[in-house]
C-alpha cells in the first residue's frame, strides 16, 4: 500500500517487458491502494500492461489522486498513463463462482506534456478497463496507437457476463 502524502516523484525510469510501472502487478484480495502522488518526468517502457502508477491493478486495488506530468509511457499492448489495466472479474473456482472486489481509478489526471503510445488498448488514463470503475479523471496527454485507442480507456468492457464496467464524470482533450 502506498500513500504518497501529496508528494512528487521525479525522473522515474522503468523498462520492463510486462507489468511495467511503479507497482508492476497487484494481486491482493484484501484490496490495496496507491494514492496522493504526482509522477513528473517519468519514462515507462514495456511490452504489455504498462502504466506509470500500476501495470496491472486488480482485486479491489484503488488508484486515487495520481497525477502524471511531463512524462512518456510506451508499450506494445495495454498501455495507459495511470494504469495499463484495471480489472474486476468473476471466476469459477472448483465449480463455485467467486467474485473479486471491484478495482477503481479515481480523481487521476495527465497533463498536456505527457505522451502515451502503444499498439493496441491504449488510453490516456488506462489501457484497459475490464469490469472496474474509472471516475473523475482528466486526460490532457497525447494518446497514440493503432487499435482500440481512447482518451480515457483504450478498451472498456465487462470482464464476464455479470460484471459491469464504468467510466463516470471523466473528460479528455481532443488530442487523444
Amino acid at each position: 500500500w502506498v500513500d504518497g502524502q501529496n508528494k512528487k516523484i521525479s525522473g522515474i525510469r522503468i523498462n520492463a517487458s510486462n507489468y511495467a510501472g511503479f507497482i508492476g502487478f497487484t494481486y491482493d484480495y484484501d484490496g490495496g491502494f496507491i494514492k496522493d502522488l504526482t509522477f513528473d518526468n517519468a519514462v515507462i517502457k514495456g511490452a504489455q500492461l504498462v502504466g506509470v502508477a500500476v501495470g496491472n491493478a486488480q482485486n479491489g486495488f484503488v488508484v486515487e489522486n495520481i497525477h502524471v506530468t511531463n512524462s512518456t509511457i510506451e508499450g506494445t499492448n495495454t498501455v495507459g498513463a495511470i494504469t495499463g489495466r484495471v480489472y474486476h472479474r468473476t471466476m469459477l473456482s472448483s465449480g463455485v463462482e467467486v467474485a473479486e472486489k471491484m478495482s477503481s481509478i479515481i480523481n487521476c489526471s495527465t497533463d498536456q506534456n505527457t505522451t502515451v503510445k502503444g499498439g493496441s488498448n491504449v488510453g490516456g488514463i488506462t489501457g484497459s478497463n475490464y469490469g472496474s470503475i474509472v471516475a473523475y479523471c482528466v486526460n490532457n496527454a497525447d494518446v497514440i496507437g493503432k487499435d482500440q485507442v481512447g482518451g480515457i480507456a483504450g478498451i472498456h468492457q465487462s470482464y464476464t457476463y455479470n460484471t459491469d464496467a464504468y467510466i463516470l464524470a471523466c473528460q479528455s482533450t481532443d488530442k487523444a
